[in-house]
């Protein structure tokens, strides 16, 4: 542990606001942040864990107490809620259910709605989720797209 004259700067830690599409983004980032910089103890860690927590996610961590060592424990309860298979694939599944229909060439609907579909790919992979990919969101994806475009899809 770094005297504390060196610990001067606060992390810069975004917000978590309790969407399980964010979750991993938000934890790689505070790893990168907080984690690796191996300048805090668990005490300060699990400040600003805390102090980073709004919406869903703050009930979640109510239970932790600033000032404890709970660090741990709390990671093991935002990854309990966030960060499970299952809660992530409802989550993209959600979002796929929530995008309008595409009903005509619309090429900037198209272009929002692939890059939500790239997006939820991204996250999928970093999870190693693809398998859940694979076997459950295709045709509520395909079912989103033009008619036309639909009977391209087909074809692969």
């Amino acid at each position: 542990m770094l005297p504390a004259f060196v610990k001067i700067v606060k992390p810069n830690v975004p917000k978590f606001n309790g969407n399980p599409l964010e979750y991993s983004k938000f934890k790689a980032v505070f790893n990168v942040e907080v984690d690796k910089k191996e300048v805090y103890d668990a005490t300060e860690k699990l400040k600003f864990l805390l102090d980073s927590e709004e919406g869903s996610a703050k009930p979640c961590l109510a239970k932790f107490m600033p000032g404890s060592d709970e660090y741990d424990e709390a990671w093991a309860a935002l990854q309990e809620r966030f960060g499970r298979v299952h809660t992530v694939v409802s989550a993209a599944k959600r979002r796929i259910d929530q995008f309008p229909t595409i009903v005509k060439q619309n090429s900037l609907q198209i272009r929002q709605y692939q890059e939500t579909v790239s997006e939820l790919i991204g996250i999928f992979k970093e999870q190693d989720f693809l398998h859940e990919l694979n076997s459950q969101v295709p045709e509520a994806t395909v079912a989103k797209l033009p008619v036309r475009l639909c009977s391209r899809w087909a074809e692969f």
